[in-house]
C-alpha cells in the first residue's frame, strides 16, 4: 500500500508540476504498480481474510477496535480497482521486458528478504499462510509458496498491459 501511495502521489505531483522526463520514469513503474495494486486486493481475499486464525485475531482485538474488520476491508479492497482505473487511462505505454522484471523482480527480493529478517529477528512470519505452508511442506514448502506468489506478481506486471488503451 505504502508503494501505491508513494507512487500515485509522485505521479499526481509531477503531473500538476508538468515534470514530463519524471512522468516518464514513473511510468516506467507501472507495471509494478499494477502487480502490487492486483496482488494486495487479490492475495488478502484469497489467502488473509477468509483465514480462519486471521479472522479470529481480528474477532479478538474487536473489543478494543471495533472497526478492525472495516479497517482491514478499507486497507485492501481498494488497490485492485484504482490500479485498473489508471491502467485504463494510461496513454499507449511500453516498458522494457528489462524494466519490467528489474522492478518486478527488485520488489520481490526485496520484499522476501525483509520478510526473512523479520523472521530471523522475532521468530515468526508475517502472513498465517506461510506459517500452514511450513508446518506442512517444511522449506520446501513455504519455498513453494514464496515462489508461486513471485510468479503471480510477475504475471500480473503483464496482466496489466491487457488492459492498456492502444496507441494513439
Amino acid at each position: 500500500n505504502v508503494l501505491c501511495l508513494c507512487y500515485f502521489t509522485a505521479t499526481v505531483c509531477s503531473e500538476l508540476a508538468g515534470m514530463l522526463k519524471v512522468q516518464e520514469q514513473l511510468l516506467r513503474l507501472f507495471p509494478l504498480v499494477f502487480a502490487t495494486g492486483f496482488f494486495i486486493s487479490f492475495c488478502y481475499y484469497a489467502l488473509v481474510h477468509f483465514d480462519p486464525a486471521q479472522a479470529a485475531i481480528r474477532e479478538k482485538t474487536k473489543e478494543k477496535y471495533p472497526h478492525v474488520n472495516l479497517a482491514s476491508h478499507l486497507s485492501h479492497c481498494f488497490s485492485l480497482p484504482f490500479v485498473v482505473l489508471w491502467a485504463r487511462h494510461q496513454p499507449g505505454l511500453e516498458v522494457t521486458v528489462a524494466d519490467r522484471f528489474g522492478a518486478v523482480c527488485g520488489y520481490v527480493l526485496f520484499y522476501l528478504c525483509f520478510m526473512h529478517f523479520n523472521h530471523w529477528m522475532t521468530g515468526e512470519w508475517p502472513y498465517p499462510f506461510i506459517i500452514d505452508a511450513e508446518a506442512k511442506g517444511g522449506a520446501l514448502g513455504r519455498t513453494a509458496v514464496e515462489v508461486a506468489l513471485a510468479g503471480l506478481l510477475v504475471a500480473m506486471s503483464f496482466g496489466g498491459d491487457l488492459l492498456l488503451p492502444p496507441a494513439a
